[in-house]
């Protein structure tokens, strides 16, 4: 019976003492059980109310509960659900709580996130042109917003208009043929997990008109090259603020570049083209006026043989004489030099 008794005593892993012969002092099953504790695994600081479970023993009571600096237990202590503060809790990721007893153990990493309180800045244009693109706003403080809680963002557009691509700190905004700068303002905001949206910025984006087609141009279409000063005109248009013309190789502005009115010369490598224009105000640029076509005109060739009478007598008055030379190509008008 006292080799049974070790053996026994062995097997259920009991402490014994031996005074002469085997006696059992206590017996106990140390096994450890791993438990699971349930709960938010992310919360905002300043959050109150918040419950943890520990499940993997039907025990309700006896249990020790360890939870981080600044996390304060409302309710619940010892038993198997507590209740939290995190109002005093220190802002980071992965903060471990723990509990043990009824020969079970179980730990939680629990991240304590907190939003920035930084007003963003949205810096870009202020007015838009319907149908323009490509519009780039960005974030001007973007780094003060990062405070490493940030898990997302969002920029909204204004009606009529849309968000191409964005970032954390700039977003490129198309606008439509609908937009009216009167359909609400852009809108970003960064978003610090579960304590939701940080503060918002707003940008108010106005209409730019865009000018009208311009009327036909008027002024020579017919030049020769090397010709200087060429005046060409539309008529002014409203909601403009300067003018784009569009001129051909060996066609450049001599004067009143930007304005309705301007003149041209003509190099003598010119070889005729078109020339158009188009209305400007800000960033929005105007369809083009109907095309105005330049041909060349050449160089008159040599005139030929003046005809006409040979002689006339000195002092000789009252006396008229005709000279005629063929008619000279590509000649508007002629220059007759008489000498001696």
């Amino acid at each position: 019976m006292k080799y049974l008794a070790m053996v026994l005593v062995a097997l259920i892993n009991c402490s014994f003492m031996v005074e002469g012969h085997c006696r059992l002092l206590e017996c106990s099953d140390s096994t450890s059980i791993a438990g699971t504790i349930t709960g938010s695994a992310s919360v905002c600081k300043g959050t109150t109310g918040v419950t943890y479970t520990v499940t993997g023993s039907s025990a309700t009571s006896g249990y020790t509960w360890t939870v981080p600096s600044g996390v304060t237990v409302t309710s619940g202590a010892g038993s198997n659900v507590i209740t939290v503060s995190f109002a005093g809790a220190t802002a980071a990721m992965n903060q471990l709580f723990s509990v043990s007893g009824n020969s079970l153990s179980a730990t939680l990493a629990v991240s304590v996130y907190v939003a920035s309180t930084t007003v963003p800045l949205i810096s870009g244009a202020a007015a838009a042109c319907p149908n323009q693109t490509g519009i780039i706003y960005t974030i001007t403080n973007a780094g003060a917003l990062n405070n490493g809680f940030n898990t997302s963002f969002g920029w909204v557009a204004p009606g009529g208009a849309s968000i191409a691509s964005s970032s954390s700190s700039s977003a490129t905004v198309n606008f439509s043929g609908s937009f009216t700068g009167a359909q609400g303002p852009l809108v970003f905001y960064m978003i610090y997990g579960p304590c939701g949206t940080g503060p918002s910025a707003t940008k108010s984006i106005g209409l730019t008109t865009t000018p009208a087609q311009p009327s036909a141009i008027t002024g020579n279409t017919v030049v020769t090259p090397g010709f200087l000063g060429i005046s060409y005109s539309v008529p002014a248009l409203a909601n403009t603020t300067s003018y784009q013309w569009n001129l051909p190789a060996g066609a450049t502005i001599a004067s009143g570049s930007g304005t309705n009115s301007i003149t041209v010369d003509y190099s003598s490598t010119f070889a005729g083209g078109n020339i158009t224009v188009q209305g400007l105000n800000g960033t929005c640029i105007g369809p083009a006026s109907p095309t105005l076509q330049i041909t060349l005109a050449g160089y008159p060739v040599a005139a030929g043989t003046i005809s006409g009478s040979g002689g006339f007598c000195v002092g000789a008055s009252g006396i008229t004489q005709t000279y005629t030379v063929p008619t000279i190509t590509n000649a508007t008008s002629y220059n007759w030099i008489i000498t001696g």
